[in-house]
């Protein structure tokens, strides 16, 4: 389980990509401590293709959208293991 009580099977809904990206301040183009994030799923059992943007993340919540990350990372990793050492 996530830490909201949420488990994402990853067989079902894989998360193949993400991309995060630091807000800027809109005046200076300054980066500050905001982030938005881009999450892409293919819900296998149906073929469904989701993406999901999650407009505003704050600083202090990084650490667990990193912790997130990491999982889906190491999941995609593990799924092309096979090709990738032939």
């Amino acid at each position: 389980l996530d830490s909201d009580g949420v488990s994402i099977d990853m067989d079902y809904n894989l998360c193949f990509r993400f991309d995060i990206k630091q807000k800027c301040n809109q005046v200076t183009d300054e980066p500050i401590n905001e982030f938005e994030l881009w999450l892409f799923f293919m819900l296998q059992r149906k073929g469904i293709y989701r993406p999901v943007w999650i407009k505003h993340i704050e600083q202090e919540d990084m650490p667990e959208v990193e912790r997130f990350l990491e999982k889906q990372w190491k999941y995609t990793q593990h799924q092309w293991k096979e090709l990738i050492e032939k």
